[in-house]
Formats: C-alpha cells, structure tokens, sequence
C-alpha cells in the first residue's frame, strides 16, 4: 500500500514539475484565484479572438487534450487521420463543396484554441473558414508505389500537426489511383472530435 502512495505520490510531483516549465501551465491556473470571473469575460490582452465569431470554455476532456498536445512539444499527438476509399468517378468540385458546406453548418470544424492571456483557455468559433485541399494523381503509378507514396504521406501528414491556434485543425488530401478510384485522407486534431 505504502509503495502505491510513494508512485502516486512521485507521479503528483512529475506532473506538477511538467506544468511548471510548460506552455501549458496557464490551462490549470485555479479558479479559486479569480473565484466571481467567467473565463469567457476574463480580459485578453494580446489574445487574438477579434477574427472568432463565438467563444466557449473547453470541456474538461478538450483541456486535457489541449495540455498534453502542448506538454508533448512533439508534433503528431494526438492526430487522427480517417482515410476514404471512393470507389467511382468523383465530382471533385462537388465534393469539395461538400466538405466546404459540411465546415459552414458544424462550428467545431471552424474552431480553433487560445490559451495565451486567459484564466482558462477558449474554444473559438470562426464565421468562415477554408478546408486546406491538397490533390495528387497517381494514376502512373504501380499499386505498390502508390501504396508506398501513401504509408509516407500518411507519416509526414501526421508530423505536419497544426497550429492550434489557427482554424481549420483539420485538412484534406485527395489521391486519385484510377479513372474511378480515389483514396481521400482527412486529418484533423483530436481535441475537435
């Protein structure tokens, strides 16, 4: 019993020496300092909400993502790539405007974190965003070089991260393998979704 104290005790101790020295100290600042303020009127000198439509306080599952992606300095934490396979002849201008209408109807997808200046941080909510789009045709290439190209996209993809302070957290990339085949790579931070 007593060595589950001193590991618990020990990993307290780490925890509180990480937020120290992090970026992400300001997303635990207690609420006792600043007990009869909402975090949505706390005064933001330097934050950059003018642009942002809407704000909210993020959710206790969203602040622990958001400190943990900052703690990692990494990039790559906490990505999720979803891959596509679309079997047909693509509109390709439709489905962009697809996803386009998909971002102008879902504020989440036109959200984006500040965290700098604030007693807690903010999810904000953008009027207008544009989905980033890279298209590549690979239909010279050989199955196994276009699944090669592929598994190395994916990696630096996943690398690349965001800038969590700048809408959209989430990208496309659409690959086109054949006349009607295309593999569609969406990526986006977890802390969204």
């Amino acid at each position: 019993m007593k060595d589950d104290k001193d590991l618990f005790e020990t990993q307290m101790k780490q925890t509180r020496d990480i937020v120290e020295v992090s970026p992400a100290k300001n997303l635990v600042e207690s609420k006792a300092e600043h007990p009869d303020q909402h975090p949505v009127d706390v005064p933001t000198p330097g934050a950059t909400t003018e642009a942002a439509e809407d704000s909210y306080p993020l959710s206790p599952l969203q602040q622990g993502i958001l400190f943990y992606s900052l703690q990692a300095g990494e990039l790559g934490v906490y990505i999720e790539q979803m891959i596509l396979s679309l079997h047909e002849a693509l509109n390709v201008t439709a489905f962009i405007q697809s996803w386009q209408e998909l971002v102008a109807r879902h504020p989440i997808l036109r959200t984006a974190f500040q965290w700098t200046n604030l007693h807690q941080p903010l999810q904000l909510v953008y009027g207008q965003v544009e989905i980033p789009l890279e298209q590549q045709d690979w239909r010279d290439l050989s199955a196994t070089e276009q699944e090669d190209r592929f598994q190395t996209y994916l990696r630096a993809d996943c690398k690349r991260g965001f800038d969590l302070t700048q809408p959209p957290l989430m990208r496309l990339a659409l690959f086109r393998l054949a006349e009607a085949d295309y593999r569609c790579l969406w990526t986006f931070h977890h802390a969204l979704l």
